[in-house]
């Protein structure tokens, strides 16, 4: 159980989706709007459309190869968005500087912006489910749960979490759109207690050192054997690739003896993340039968 197995979770989350489109009959569509990704965007992207088209939906995708006028955007935004086929958007990151700002969420309607980026949003975040589920799965369940029960729940499971992990010291590390900031809006709004550290805290190893859980969402090694007291337990939410191989923000082989419970890279929380991004699409679109 040292290990989490985020991969086949994240498969037994899809299938069970998968079958509850099937059984509701429901049409869920997923666009996606991206403005000159790079490789390893389009990469992301290829996950989410592989996702959803095994889920039984439709995808489709919104390249720009060069940065459109905001207005022009936005005004293609709220004109896809509406279509009332379309039951789920998300608005790759990242985005240049010009587009890169919360005022395109309002041109998204609510039910269908399932990554949780609206103030008043509708859903949780993905990766901040995805950095429960372990929480969950290794305090909760003893790493005994299955089926239906593997889904973290905010309305079920938060409270007892909150109660098992109020006394230890949680680190999140990083502040990015994708990773550090939902998941700490989220710790926030739910009066779960954390310290933040970015590449502008001074001697971070201090908070390191002390911390019972550690979530790191860098995209570089940032976690050192050194800095890590026996028995954390560490998530990885970052990625970067290195001799074409995805990394994470520790490497697996050196805190393999020092913490008690660790998400690897790949298949830690990669695949949760995606898996609870079709969670919020099948809500979604069940809202919008």
């Amino acid at each position: 159980m040292k290990r989490f197995d985020g991969k086949s979770i994240a498969l037994i989350i899809r299938s069970l989706l998968k079958k509850q489109v099937k059984v509701e009959k429901l049409i869920p569509k997923l666009v996606v709007f991206s403005v000159k990704p790079d490789d390893e965007g389009s990469s992301f992207i290829a996950t989410k459309q592989k996702a959803t088209l095994e889920l039984g939906g439709h995808f489709e995708l919104i390249t720009y190869k060069k940065t459109p006028r905001f207005e022009d955007f936005a005004r293609n935004i709220y004109r896809i968005t509406h279509d009332d086929k379309t039951t789920g958007v998300v608005i790759q990151k990242p985005l240049p500087a010009g587009l890169d700002t919360s005022t395109i969420y309002g041109y998204v309607p609510d039910i269908k912006e399932i990554e949780g980026h609206k103030i008043k949003t509708t859903y949780c975040p993905p990766i901040a489910l995805a950095v429960l589920t372990p929480l969950k799965y290794y305090f909760m369940q003893n790493g005994k749960l299955k089926g239906p029960d593997l889904i973290f729940d905010m309305d079920r499971d938060l409270r007892e979490l909150k109660k098992i992990i109020k006394k230890r010291k949680i680190v999140v590390i990083g502040r990015g759109d994708t990773g550090g900031k939902p998941i700490g809006e989220v710790f926030t709004k739910n009066k779960i207690n954390f310290i933040g550290v970015n590449s502008q805290t001074p001697n971070p190893e201090r908070f390191y050192q002390e911390a019972d859980i550690i979530m790191s969402a860098v995209g570089k090694k940032v976690l050192m054997p050194q800095t890590l007291k026996k028995g954390i337990i560490l998530i990885s939410i970052g990625l970067h690739r290195e001799s074409d191989q995805w990394k994470g923000d520790y490497l697996e082989n050196e805190i393999k003896d020092i913490a008690s419970f660790y998400t690897p890279t790949p298949g830690g929380v990669g695949p949760l993340d995606i898996a609870y991004l079709m969670y919020n699409l099948v809500q979604a679109t069940r809202s919008q039968k």
